[in-house]
């Protein structure tokens, strides 16, 4: 759609008012509305596109409406809520100052400000879906450089990211391996975290997703 040879991403929201509709329907109360889960996937889909977010984040009424109703989520619409965020923080492998910060806004009004810290009580519940969409929000963050600053400045998120857990299925453990490795190739990474943080980062990189301690107890 917004990705279209030829289609300018702003004109072509503004010209359909795309986004004032998904803030609507993402405002809908209600769990089970398949219409609501709908427009959450719309929205990724569209904020993966750099051109399409900056339109988004200046018009700003879908992703008010994403920040506000995400603590109201639960179940699988939670997943599809962290699936559409990843997708927006993952909009460019390398973004612009403008659309970074349309992304750390948003991050900022997540769960009263305490957006990473939801994230990480999602993967603890264990389930694949929750696991894979919570650390590929982790990994997309790594991109920015407030999101490399908001994850080293938390030694709890930090010690869960470099906790392996072998319960959880490959999937997992691959999507928690590729959020730590994101983490550990970002630019920002060696000043922003310490040494003995970085070094811990880089050695559960070394060690590949599947690694198992075989030291005896």
């Amino acid at each position: 759609m917004v990705d279209a040879q030829g289609v300018n991403p702003a004109e072509f929201l503004a010209e359909y008012d795309i986004a004032p509709v998904l803030g609507r329907l993402i405002s809908t109360e209600g769990s089970e509305s398949e219409l609501k889960s709908t427009a959450i996937r719309c929205l990724g889909a569209i904020g993966n596109n750099a051109g399409a977010l900056e339109h988004l984040a200046a018009e700003n009424t879908a992703l008010e409406a994403l920040a506000d109703t995400y603590g109201r989520s639960i179940g699988h619409q939670r997943v599809e809520y962290l699936q559409t965020i990843a997708c927006i923080f993952g909009h460019a492998p390398q973004p612009t100052n403008t659309t970074s910060q349309a992304c750390y806004e948003l991050y900022s009004r997540l769960a009263q400000g305490k957006f990473l810290v939801s994230v990480t009580q999602e993967i603890m519940k264990g389930f694949e879906e929750s696991c894979a969409a919570g650390f590929a929000v982790i990994q997309k963050m790594a991109g920015h450089a407030w999101g490399v600053r908001e994850i080293a400045s938390s030694k709890t998120v930090i010690s869960f990211l470099l906790t392996r857990d072998s319960s959880r299925v490959k999937t997992a453990q691959q999507w928690q391996f590729s959020a730590v490795q994101a983490i550990a190739e970002a630019k920002d990474a060696q000043g922003a975290f310490d040494s003995d943080d970085y070094s811990r980062i880089a050695r559960y990189v070394k060690e590949g997703p599947y690694y198992v301690d075989s030291t005896p107890q």
